[in-house]
C-alpha cells in the first residue's frame, strides 16, 4: 500500500504525484477548475478521512457519525454533502488499497462500541413485566472482565495493522515500492 494522500503538520491534504496518473482521482483534480483546486482538496481530503486507518476519525466506528463530522471540518458550508458518483468510485478504489488488517480493526472496533453502548443501558435496578430483574449483574460483570482482553487485543492488532502498513510500504534496504511493484505481468 503506497500513500497516495497523507496529512501533512498543518492539517493539509499531500497527493503523492503518482495519484495524478490514476484517471478516478485525476477526474476529481480536472473537474474542479479553479486555481486553488479547493474543491478537489477537499473531495480528496474527504476520502482520506473517512478511509484512512491513519484518518483522525479512524476511531469513529458508526460511519453516519464520522461522515457527518468530517463534512463540518471538510466542508464548513456544506452541510448536506454527500459525495457523488465520481467521488465514490474513487472512495472504492481507495478502500481497495487498505491492507486487510486493518478492516479487521475497524470490525473490533465496532464490537467495542456495542459493548459501550450495552453497558450505558444496563440499569441494574429495572425489572420486567413479571417483576424479575432485567440484567444480570453476572453477566454485566463477565462483560467488564472481558472488556480487559478484548481491549487488550485491540491494541495488539492496532500494532499489527502498523507493522502490515509499514511492511507494505517498504522494500528490502529500506526502498519503498514503486507504485506498480506488486502487479503481476
Amino acid at each position: 500500500m503506497r500513500a497516495l494522500f497523507t496529512i501533512d503538520a498543518k492539517g493539509t491534504i499531500v497527493i503523492d504525484p503518482a495519484a495524478y496518473g490514476i484517471s478516478v482521482y485525476r477526474k476529481i483534480w480536472d473537474r474542479d477548475k479553479s486555481k486553488s483546486k479547493s474543491n478537489a482538496l477537499a473531495e480528496l481530503g474527504y476520502m482520506y478521512y473517512m478511509n484512512d486507518y491513519k484518518s483522525y476519525f479512524s476511531d469513529i466506528p458508526d460511519e453516519k457519525d464520522k461522515h457527518r463530522e468530517v463534512v463540518k471540518m471538510v466542508f464548513p458550508d456544506k452541510k448536506d454533502f454527500a459525495p457523488d458518483k465520481v467521488l465514490k468510485e474513487a472512495i472504492e478504489l481507495y478502500k481497495k488499497d487498505i491492507p486487510f488488517s486493518v478492516g479487521v480493526l475497524e470490525d473490533a472496533k465496532m464490537g467495542v462500541e456495542a459493548l459501550r453502548a450495552y453497558f450505558r443501558v444496563v440499569d441494574l435496578t429495572e425489572v420486567n413485566d413479571k417483576g424479575g430483574l432485567l440484567y444480570d449483574a453476572a453477566k454485566l460483570k463477565t462483560n467488564l472482565v472481558s472488556l480487559s482482553t478484548i481491549m487488550k487485543s485491540i491494541n495488539e492488532l492496532t500494532q499489527q495493522v502498523k507493522q502490515d502498513i509499514d511492511a507494505s510500504n517498504m522494500m528490502v534496504g529500506g526502498r519503498e515500492k514503486g507504485m506498480f511493484e506488486d502487479a503481476e505481468d
